[in-house]
């Protein structure tokens, strides 16, 4: 199965929606990304087996870091993608670049492309889009996915959730309900 892992914005989501349904109205064709959907890609692992998938989460849970602010600042074209960047704040950036060593110092193959913090809001866009924002989320969270598509397009299935440390007791805490 694809695996990835990333960051949700729950506390935001209707304010990433509104923007994606002002997008909607430019550009009425395009391919959008689907509300629960929506995330922050901080690592994809690609292809994994079962074994794979359980050492992923494994390293996850291994993974130690205080819960942080992230902004989210602009709407942009990516290519052919409409995509809300978010700051590359020091904490997100040092969330990310702990992901990813763990991972690789455990084997994975990760895409070697430098990180770009950002949310894909919809696919084979031609409108233009530059709007900047400021919209403030915290993030508690990081989520182990599978990707899967199905007759309703493709569905990211949380796997597995690592609690990030709480501002107040600095102590990590996972949900081991997945």
């Amino acid at each position: 199965m694809r695996i990835f892992i990333g960051i949700k914005f729950p506390d935001c989501l209707e304010a990433i929606l509104k923007i994606q349904e002002e997008l909607r109205g430019l550009d009425p064709k395009a391919n959008y990304t689907k509300k629960d959907n929506i995330h922050l890609t901080l690592a994809f692992l690609g292809e994994l087996n079962d074994w794979q998938v359980a050492r992923a989460k494994q390293i996850l849970k291994g993974i130690e870091h205080p819960e942080f602010s992230a902004k989210i600042v602009r709407a942009s074209k990516l290519r052919d993608m409409a995509v809300l960047e978010v700051a590359p704040e020091p904490l997100l950036l040092s969330l990310q670049s702990k992901v990813e060593e763990c991972l690789r110092s455990a084997g994975f193959a990760l895409d070697r492309r430098r990180f770009y913090p950002h949310i894909t809001l919809s696919r084979k866009t031609k409108a233009q889009v530059s709007e900047s924002f400021s919209i403030k989320s915290t993030v508690q969270e990081i989520v182990l996915f599978s990707s899967e598509r199905n007759e309703k397009g493709l569905i990211y299935r949380p796997l597995y959730i690592k609690k990030l440390e709480a501002k107040n007791n600095r102590r990590g805490k996972e949900n081991e309900g997945f």
